[in-house]
């Protein structure tokens, strides 16, 4: 397999674990969508268990082919990298399971532009149904010299036009393979953007965040019983190798708060507190808070930040 798109979403798709929701994946050369997993309280043909769901797909609500009904959410992945003349033809046939209420998530090498133009495509398509469309790019090799960053910074702007969010994933997190912090943080953006919370944060927070030309960067933490927990949650969520980038570049942000049946509002007040301390004093901040019954850990914060892509692009030049 050639296509480094393919092999990053082969080593994820056994450690989606847990999603609620549908997934479907659709790697190069393939004209269909994969059902992976029907999601827990879906309705599909019954051949993943509720412990058994293995999500191959990032995506946002409800971006799947297989699956019976249109009433729950579901998750797409999509590799980008497959440029043929008959492209345009897959894409649109593709892009008619998509609907109001689904997320695809599309994977693309920072190295290999002529992904781009087919991945924007059918995010285009996806934004058209109704549906939310975000992008993940990579690299996979080191940046070759300073002279490339202007080049790159055009790449990632026009990208920001064809995606409601465009997610900049660290070459480091690829490089010590973990694969568990990108696949746990996908469960976390579905589980985000379908679960009701006490104080919601959805897809319509995302766009907002990503307004202006901005690259998210996201990141997870977690926080076991003891101690201060949002604060705990909250910083090791920073020190994760997605977290990339220099915080006082950081121009808005969300701080999404999940926990069990004790998590207050005051624990995602503290969270967002202490992320605000630690990014440029005029950043925009909103936060979200839900109450999950069957939590490992004690308390979760998905963080996602904004910057510019020159100013993650020079972060990401000085530290390699």
């Amino acid at each position: 397999m050639d296509d480094r798109t393919d092999r990053v979403l082969r080593r994820i798709e056994p450690l989606l674990t847990g999603c609620k929701y549908p997934l479907k994946i659709r790697y190069s050369g393939s004209e269909s969508w994969e059902n992976v997993s029907t999601g827990a309280a879906a309705k599909g043909d019954g051949r993943f268990a509720e412990e058994e769901i293995d999500g191959t797909m990032l995506g946002r609500g409800g971006l799947l082919s297989a699956v019976e009904g249109r009433d729950m959410p579901r998750i797409f992945s999509r590799n980008a990298h497959q440029v043929s003349d008959r492209e345009v033809i897959i894409l649109d046939s593709l892009s008619e399971d998509m609907g109001s209420g689904d997320m695809l998530i599309t994977f693309m090498d920072m190295d290999r532009y002529r992904g781009h133009n087919p991945g924007g495509y059918l995010s285009q398509r996806a934004s058209s149904a109704g549906a939310f469309s975000l992008g993940m790019v990579f690299r996979s090799r080191p940046l070759p010299d300073f002279n490339i960053l202007e080049e790159l910074n055009r790449q990632l702007l026009a990208l920001t036009t064809s995606f409601n969010g465009l997610v900049a994933v660290p070459r480091e997190v690829l490089i010590k393979g973990r694969n568990i912090d990108i696949a746990h943080l996908i469960r976390n953006l579905s589980d985000m953007a379908f679960t009701p919370g006490i104080v919601n944060l959805d897809n319509a927070d995302l766009m907002l965040t990503s307004r202006g030309g901005s690259i998210l960067v996201m990141t997870w933490g977690a926080a076991k019983p003891g101690g201060n927990k949002a604060v705990t949650s909250v910083r090791d969520a920073l020190s994760r190798p997605l977290c990339a980038l220099d915080l006082r570049s950081v121009r808005k942000a969300m701080v999404n708060v999940v926990g069990s049946g004790d998590l207050t509002l005051e624990d995602s007040l503290v969270a967002a507190e202490y992320l605000r301390r630690r990014v440029r004093p005029d950043a925009h901040i909103i936060w979200g808070v839900s109450i999950v019954d069957d939590m490992e850990n004690e308390m979760e914060v998905l963080l996602i930040l904004a910057t510019t892509p020159m100013e993650l692009l020079m972060h990401w030049y000085s530290t390699e």
